[in-house]
């Protein structure tokens, strides 16, 4: 059998040092925005638009498209609100990687900074995900329900065969709704949204996922203690 080669610690560091550039500068970009669009309350969203069009065994055509859509006023303010908490996210996940590139050269920092870090970034993601995706607005509730469900996968106590269909699931649904020519872009961002959270919980709460797993475990023995019959 051939033996699986783990990565080197210095290719784990050019990796987290890739992120981390890649962090920085989306975050910066995106407070940037954020700010301008919240101080002149006004916002362009420009994007290319490609329609291909099959006219036979191979021939088709295409053509690409520039579009934009202007916000002003709330909208526009929301939008600005998004983009700056989604930077000070990306931000905060930046200041996490060097705390992990100071530990590993020998200069770790005390618990409270990262669990502060993580409190940041979580906080942020919230703010964000409210403000890009109101929830008082029907098209972007399929986000929120997205999230309820996989919360719901997660913390009940369901058979753990079930509990693995539910992601696939979920990505199955996604690629149907959007075929359907359905806005699927909420439920693809919930999926995100669910994903980040749980990891910015997880800076939180390292514990979190072995007490979910206890609570399941206890719920689960006290259903079969319920079900056995007495003698």
């Amino acid at each position: 059998m051939p033996v699986e080669s783990k990565p080197s610690p210095r290719m784990l560091v050019a990796f987290q040092c890739i992120f981390l550039a890649m962090f920085l500068v989306f975050g910066a970009g995106l407070v940037r925005d954020g700010v301008r669009a919240i101080r002149d309350q006004t916002y362009t969203l420009s994007y290319t638009e490609r329609t291909s069009w099959a006219v036979g065994p191979g021939m088709g055509e295409s053509w690409v498209s520039e579009n934009a859509v202007e916000y002003r006023g709330l909208n526009a303010v929301l939008f600005g609100i998004g983009f700056a908490a989604t930077g000070t996210m990306l931000l905060a996940w930046a200041a996490g990687l060097v705390l992990g590139l100071l530990g590993r050269a020998g200069f770790p920092a005390p618990r409270s900074v990262g669990r502060a870090v993580g409190g940041v970034a979580l906080v942020a993601l919230l703010m964000g995900c409210v403000a890009l995706f109101p929830p008082w607005r029907l098209h972007t509730l399929p986000l929120y329900l997205v999230v309820a469900a996989f919360t719901l996968a997660v913390t009940l106590p369901i058979p753990a065969r079930w509990r693995k269909k539910v992601f696939p699931a979920a990505v199955i649904l996604v690629i149907a709704v959007g075929m359907t020519g359905f806005p699927s872009f909420p439920l693809f961002a919930g999926i995100f949204v669910f994903l980040f959270t749980g990891a910015n919980l997880l800076v939180l709460w390292p514990g979190l996922i072995a007490r979910i797993e206890r609570s399941q475990h206890g719920a689960h023995q006290s259903s079969k203690s319920r079900q056995t019959p007495l003698k």
